[in-house]
């Protein structure tokens, strides 16, 4: 079985799936695709995913996409650890976790990128040309929310309460961590792979202090766990650009006002 992944460093969905790759200790072919210069919207790219998202997964000649269903199908076709446990209320607790992100935590980490580092990408370009792209979406309702963002950044209305999603998302990290050690129950898991990406987000944009200072002690040693792991520095580490990681850095402080921490 010969597996090539379409990814991008940074993004949250391309994460995921290395991630489940490295537990699984697959090997397989790596095709980065620039998400800066719209590489996923050129006709090669979308002739192998026409929704022209990342990531995609080319097992032999069959193109697998969606990051959730193609972590499912990784943990079934290929051998090492099984990632999501046996039992099955186990089970049950592990896909809800992933059901959420999926239905809510995605997009809200979407509008929180694109407000801050991407925004600031987009502040330096041709804002016609910008407007184009925005113009395309064929959704009203994202349509506008995406042009709020791009003129407004963080104070554009639907910032806080994505923001707030965010926030509750982790929140709810801390209780199910006190319970068991990882969301996917007693083992590392599906679960624990897909909350990753977005937990990451935070400590990328150098706002760790969601959690540090006692504030949500299970989270934080939930994410030093995950990073003391050999997948993490093979899926993520590997991938990350100091380029990138510096100008997430920079934008964290515009949210930082935004916050509500307990």
């Amino acid at each position: 079985m010969n597996l090539t992944l379409y990814h991008n460093p940074m993004s949250t969905c391309s994460q995921k799936v290395r991630m489940a790759l490295a537990e699984k200790a697959v090997a397989w072919t790596s095709v980065e695709i620039d998400l800066l210069s719209r590489e996923h919207k050129n006709d090669a790219y979308l002739a192998i995913n026409p929704a022209g998202v990342v990531p995609s997964l080319k097992v032999d000649d069959v193109v697998l996409v969606e990051s959730s269903l193609i972590n499912a199908y990784l943990d079934e076709a290929c051998a090492g650890p099984e990632l999501m446990p046996k039992g099955a209320l186990e089970r049950y607790k592990a896909q809800r976790w992933i059901k959420r992100i999926d239905e809510g935590v995605h997009e809200a980490c979407g509008i929180l990128t694109y407000a801050t580092a991407m925004r600031v990408i987009m502040m330096q370009m041709d804002p016609d040309a910008v407007l184009a792209e925005i113009n395309k979406i064929p959704d009203d309702h994202a349509r506008a929310v995406r042009l709020s963002l791009f003129e407004q950044g963080v104070d554009a209305p639907a910032f806080q309460s994505a923001l707030d999603r965010l926030l509750d998302f982790i929140t709810s990290m801390e209780n199910a961590l006190a319970q068991d050690k990882w969301l996917s129950s007693a083992s590392f898991g599906l679960a624990d792979c897909a909350a990753l990406p977005y937990v990451l987000r935070f400590d990328h944009l150098n706002l760790a202090q969601i959690w540090s200072d006692g504030r949500l002690p299970h989270v934080e040693h939930w994410l030093e766990a995950v990073k003391a792991r050999p997948s993490y520095e093979t899926a993520i580490v590997a991938h990350l650009s100091g380029p990138a990681l510096g100008m997430f850095g920079a934008v964290g402080s515009l949210v930082e006002p935004k916050l509500v921490l307990s």
